[in-house]
C-alpha cells in the first residue's frame, strides 16, 4: 500500500507540473485548438484559449457544487461561435442565489479548456430523453441534442470576458491547487 500511494504521488505531481505548465502558456483562438480536441481533448485540457460570440439565454445549473468552502451551483452558458457552440461554465453562485442572465450581444472570452470525467461506476445520471436545466455532471453527449450547431467535444471554464465579469455574475471557478496531497504522508505511514 505504501507503494501505491507513492505511485499516487507521482501521478499527482505528473498532473500539477501539466496543468502549470498549460495555465502559463499564452492564449490562443479556441478555433486553432479545436481540431486537437476532436481527437486527442486531454492534450489541450487546461489550456488558456479565447473565443468571441453570443450567449444563448438558456442556461444550465450544474447543481451540488462548492468554491472557497461555500456550497452552491455552477452556471453553463451555452455560447454560439459561427456553426460551433462551446459550453461556458461562467462560475459559481451560492445555493440561494438567482441565476442572473447572461452579457447580451458579442462577447469576448477567455477561458480554460476543460474535459468533462467520464461517469464513474453507480454515480448518478440526469434525465435520458428532454431539456435539461440542470445537471448532475456535463455530459456533452448528452447535452448536444438541446443545443444548435455542432457542440466542441470540451467546455471551457471562464477566466474573463469583454465585457467585464461584474459582482452580480457568478464568480469564476480558480484553477486548481498545486498540492501534492496526503498521498507522502500515508506512503511514510504505510511503511
Amino acid at each position: 500500500l505504501a507503494f501505491w500511494q507513492l505511485r499516487r504521488l507521482d501521478e499527482r505531481q505528473a498532473f500539477n507540473a501539466t496543468v502549470t505548465e498549460r495555465i502559463d502558456e499564452p492564449p490562443v483562438a479556441f478555433d486553432e485548438l479545436l481540431p486537437l480536441a476532436r481527437t486527442d481533448p486531454e492534450a489541450v485540457e487546461w489550456r488558456q484559449v479565447t473565443v468571441t460570440g453570443e450567449y444563448l439565454s438558456d442556461q444550465i445549473t450544474w447543481f451540488n457544487r462548492s468554491q472557497d468552502g461555500l456550497a452552491g451551483d455552477n452556471v453553463l452558458t451555452a455560447l454560439i461561435d459561427g456553426d460551433t457552440t462551446v459550453l461556458v461554465n461562467r462560475g459559481f453562485i451560492l445555493l440561494d442565489d438567482d441565476v442572473r442572465p447572461p452579457p447580451s450581444g458579442e462577447i469576448d472570452v477567455l477561458g480554460r479548456i476543460r474535459v468533462p470525467p467520464p461517469r464513474q461506476l453507480g454515480e448518478l445520471t440526469d434525465a435520458a430523453d428532454g431539456p435539461l436545466s440542470e445537471v448532475r455532471r456535463i455530459d456533452l453527449e448528452r447535452l448536444d441534442a438541446q443545443l444548435p450547431g455542432e457542440l466542441a467535444p470540451v467546455y471551457l471554464d471562464l477566466i474573463g470576458s469583454i465585457p467585464n465579469i461584474t459582482p452580480d455574475d457568478p464568480a469564476p471557478v480558480p484553477p486548481p491547487t498545486s498540492s501534492n496531497g496526503p498521498h507522502l504522508s500515508y506512503a511514510v505511514q504505510w511503511l
